[in-house]
């Protein structure tokens, strides 16, 4: 369900208000496949001499994912702007290839001693000028076009089995999950009044790791 009507963004609503459902990703792709090399006997090249030993009957697989992030959660923030320009006032494009620690431009944010330009567009993040705790809520919770990074993952496996018997067989393995040491960051600090806006701190992924694998069949 891509909106549910759930949300009570202030404390006086009777009823309840239309939002984003932040379980949705609009995006979602897994390429699995294996494939056997072309090494060893009975296979295409090297069917003879000593390096089919080594190099013949090994198969690869792999699984690669990929998923858009989650949306992320908005205070109560008084906006200077459409809600149609903010994607482009944040700049996350521009600014994340320049610093991978960083997700949206501090530049949207006003911090001046006095009134924002007339052409500014962005947040007031003035602690004096922050909404109050009963100040009815305008800015919406989530945005779709404010997504914290998503999952691009490799996870790899390398397998060979050995005949050692007519009834005994020997299966070696080797797993390499996120093999690329892919980093998936967690969201963004979204304090307007924070130095820290738009910078990224945590991780929810793990780094690279390699697991061996041995499997007796009898």
């Amino acid at each position: 369900m891509w909106g549910r009507q759930q949300w009570l963004p202030n404390q006086f609503d009777q009823t309840p208000a239309w939002q984003l459902n932040s379980n949705i990703r609009p995006n979602r792709l897994v390429w699995s496949t294996v494939y056997d090399l072309p090494f060893g006997k009975g296979r295409q090249w090297l069917t003879h001499g000593p390096l089919q030993h080594a190099a013949g009957g090994w198969t690869v697989s792999w699984i690669y994912t990929y998923q858009t992030g989650p949306m992320i959660s908005m205070g109560n923030l008084f906006y200077y702007g459409s809600v149609d320009q903010i994607v482009e006032a944040l700049n996350h494009d521009s600014i994340h290839s320049q610093n991978i620690h960083m997700w949206y431009d501090l530049a949207a944010v006003w911090t001046g001693s006095g009134a924002p330009p007339s052409n500014f567009v962005g947040f007031d993040g003035r602690s004096a000028n922050q909404p109050g705790t009963y100040q009815a809520r305008i800015f919406p919770q989530y945005l779709d076009g404010l997504r914290a990074d998503g999952i691009r993952n490799w996870d790899v496996k390398i397998l060979r089995g050995f005949a050692i018997k007519e009834h005994l067989g020997l299966t070696i393995s080797a797993d390499f999950l996120n093999l690329t040491n892919h980093t998936q960051f967690g969201a963004p600090n979204m304090t307007v009044t924070s130095s820290a806006f738009g910078q990224l701190s945590s991780q929810v992924n793990s780094g690279r790791i390699i697991q061996i694998n041995t499997r007796i069949q009898f």
